[in-house]
């Protein structure tokens, strides 16, 4: 039996040291700033939609919560993020309200591909699996069948010349 499909990522990789991006964020809001990129990104990367709906306001009270910061720094730390920064995509922000970058969107995607691909693989080794076992099971049908007649042979007694 398969496991559930996993929605969303379990994790995601974040570099050692900071790019030139993060660097803006961090310089303008010290380790909250970063922290709370970081933080948004978890909910983004693990709900699976690739994005974040900044009308979600129980979400963004979460993120607030889980960040240490009110959901006014938050909300400031985010537009840095959008506007200075450019950690996210400034026109899906503005457009539609939507916390999501290119670079988000291509991970996700190539993980759920990925995952679509180990899936179609398990399938198949499944039918090609249940294939062997019938066929297993016919030939040791008849490998029993077989050995029944030799040794029905075997134990008739020789005929009397």
């Amino acid at each position: 039996m398969p496991r559930p499909q996993t929605k969303g990522l379990r994790f995601f990789d974040v570099d050692c040291s900071f790019d030139s991006k993060v660097r803006v964020l961090t310089a303008e809001h010290g380790a909250e700033g970063g922290w709370t990129w970081i933080c948004c990104l978890q909910v983004i990367y693990a709900d699976g939609e690739k994005s974040l709906d900044m009308k979600d306001q129980a979400r963004l009270k979460a993120i607030a919560k889980e960040a240490c910061v009110s959901l006014k720094k938050l909300l400031i730390i985010i537009e840095t993020a959008v506007f200075s920064a450019k950690l996210f995509d400034e026109t899906e922000f503005v457009n539609n309200g939507i916390l999501t970058s290119n670079g988000i969107q291509k991970r996700v995607d190539k993980i759920e591909s990925a995952r679509a691909k180990a899936r179609e693989r398990w399938a198949l080794n499944q039918d090609t699996h249940s294939d062997t076992s019938a066929k297993n099971k016919r030939s040791i049908g008849e490998v029993l069948t077989k050995n029944n007649k030799r040794n029905d042979r075997e134990t008739d007694p020789a005929p009397l010349t």
